[in-house]
């Protein structure tokens, strides 16, 4: 350690006592590169092992370092503790509405559920199924409806009605939500087209109004009639006054 040290290969993390870091991401990836796969094996589950034992009483806060280690230590057997803390990293992921993470560590534990065989059609499909969630959230509807539709499509096959029948519901709901993503895009093009043909010389938006004392604005009255509650409650509202 003080040889790789004093050779600048590692340094100590600022402000964190006892860590270490390389100076440059190019000797981590080539230290690595070097390593067998079996001491890459190795190595990844020794990690895992010991996050596990310093972190035992919160290990919500690196479930996805266990993922990611258990997941690359999968080979050495503990393929289910693998699977397992990548779906609880992405079960949280969700619960924190970081879908795109969530999205990752799904297909992580599928990838790993194919690689190693693992034969439990039921969790195969319900994994689908969250995954799929997962991608509409992360706005990536084309992908969603591509899961839920292979999904019901395997469910049917291995004769699960109930997962079938989330898959079906799921697939029609997500391509009413495509269609209407869809006309919601073209709405908001055309509005771009009207606004650049318009060549408005001052932008209009709430933000840009002058709310000073003498113009007799009250800035929250404005902001409240710019949210259009008074739409949805069918209300009506009329301006009177100067312009400009």
């Amino acid at each position: 350690q003080a040889l790789m040290h004093g050779a600048r290969v590692i340094e100590e993390v600022p402000q964190v006592v006892g860590r270490y870091q390389f100076t440059h991401a190019l000797i981590q990836a080539t230290l690595y590169d070097e390593l067998t796969l079996a001491r890459r094996t190795q190595l990844h589950n020794r990690i895992g092992r010991v996050i596990e034992t310093l972190y035992a009483a919160n290990l919500e806060s690196h479930l996805s370092r266990l993922a990611y280690h258990f997941g690359e230590a999968a080979r050495s057997g503990d393929v289910e503790k693998a699977i397992a803390y990548a779906v609880r990293a992405a079960e949280r992921d969700h619960a924190l509405l970081a879908y795109e993470e969530a999205v990752r560590h799904y297909e992580a534990a599928l990838q790993i559920m194919e690689r190693w065989e693992v034969a439990d059609d039921t969790q195969r499909c319900m994994l689908r199924l969250a995954l799929g969630e997962a991608q509409l959230k992360a706005g990536d509807v084309p992908r969603a409806l591509d899961t839920f539709q292979r999904t019901a499509d395997l469910a049917k096959v291995l004769g699960l009605p109930a997962v079938l029948a989330r898959a079906a519901l799921g697939f029609e709901e997500r391509l009413a939500m495509l269609v209407d993503r869809e006309l919601t895009e073209r709405h908001n093009r055309r509005l771009e087209r009207v606004l650049k043909t318009a060549k408005l010389r001052f932008p209009a938006t709430v933000e840009a109004l002058d709310f000073r004392r003498h113009r007799g604005l009250e800035r929250a009255q404005v902001l409240s009639l710019a949210e259009s509650h008074w739409v949805d409650a069918h209300h009506s509202v009329v301006i009177v006054g100067a312009t400009g």
